[in-house]
């Protein structure tokens, strides 16, 4: 008997640990888009690793001053004139790595840029996640507003919101209570990571001033945003695609127009001139322990309260 109950304590301490635990693994950041092969005058597109749901293809390539002295930068956004298309409007990086880690952590730089002469439109930018079914995992808002810091010192026309999924979905942002509202200014240079557990279905996302580094794969001193928050679907995934998100705030109806099977087509003017550019994709792919979800918690316990009750047995 005292064998079977032995053999049923380290069971369960098996399974919980098998849930608790993975290999090791670990590789540095790698670009997967630094936007250097494309032309001044392209459109992001025009390549087959990216795509959009904006039939007026509202994206492209800001050339040398996007970063001083560091090349091309991809943006979305702009002046909008055409079909009604969903929105927000989608345009979507492809990602690949070894499918074999567990961990993806992606990285780039951006800015919010506003129209020169400005008329003070904020269109609202954002950021998304999708797996390989194009389902959204998470998902990055940035508000437009007056905003403060926490002592109250600073101003911000920024602030950073993170959704499990899209979003409509649950806002995670500052889910720790040590962490910090993610505040910056349009026209700020910020560096972005996200990391997503594949297995452990959680992400974690983090920002940084760049302080004139934009190599994404280097050190950066990042404020964490969301800690291993929920992801948006159930069970294991595998990353599919880095996507900017960005929603007109004026879709205004200026006339009727026709597509060249002669369909009609609302057309509408949208925002005003916003665009959000951005650089160094950079992708790593790891290894690393789930944190063990409750019922592998509740596997652990079990398992040491039967050992104990072995334990008590063989002294009485």
């Amino acid at each position: 008997m005292k064998s079977s109950v032995k053999f049923l304590a380290g069971f369960f301490i098996g399974l919980g640990c098998m849930a608790a635990s993975a290999g090791p693994g670990g590789l540095r950041f790698a670009y997967v888009e630094n936007f250097e092969s494309f032309a001044s005058d392209a459109f992001l597109t025009d390549h087959a690793s990216w795509t959009t749901s904006d039939q007026w293809l509202n994206n492209g390539i800001v050339s040398e001053n996007a970063y001083p002295s560091n090349g091309n930068a991809g943006f979305i956004g702009g002046l909008y004139g055409g079909p009604t298309p969903p929105l927000p409007v989608n345009l979507n990086r492809s990602i690949s790595y070894d499918t074999t880690q567990n961990v993806v952590t992606l990285r780039w730089v951006q800015t919010l840029a506003n129209p020169n002469p400005d008329d003070n439109v904020r269109d609202t930018f954002g950021w998304a996640v999708k797996d390989t079914l194009n389902r959204t995992l998470a998902s990055i808002k940035f508000e437009n507003g007056n905003f403060q810091n926490s002592a109250g010192t600073q101003n911000y026309d920024t602030i950073i919101d993170a959704f499990s999924g899209n979003w409509n979905a649950q806002n995670q942002t500052g889910n720790n209570a040590e962490e910090a509202v993610g505040l910056f200014n349009r026209g700020e240079p910020t560096v972005f990571e996200i990391a997503l557990h594949t297995t452990g279905h959680y992400f974690s996302l983090a920002f940084a001033e760049t302080n004139g580094n934009y190599d994404t794969t280097g050190s950066f001193n990042f404020i964490n945003l969301v800690t291993n928050a929920p992801v948006g679907v159930s069970g294991d995934f595998e990353v599919g695609a880095l996507t900017a998100l960005w929603n007109l705030e004026n879709t205004s109806t200026t006339s009727v127009g026709y597509l060249d099977n002669g369909s009609p087509v609302t057309l509408y003017t949208g925002a005003g001139g916003n665009i959000m550019f951005f650089d160094n994709i950079a992708v790593k792919a790891t290894t690393a322990a789930a944190i063990p979800e409750p019922s592998s918690l509740a596997l652990l316990g079990i398992g040491s309260v039967v050992l104990l009750g072995l334990r008590k047995s063989r002294k009485a």
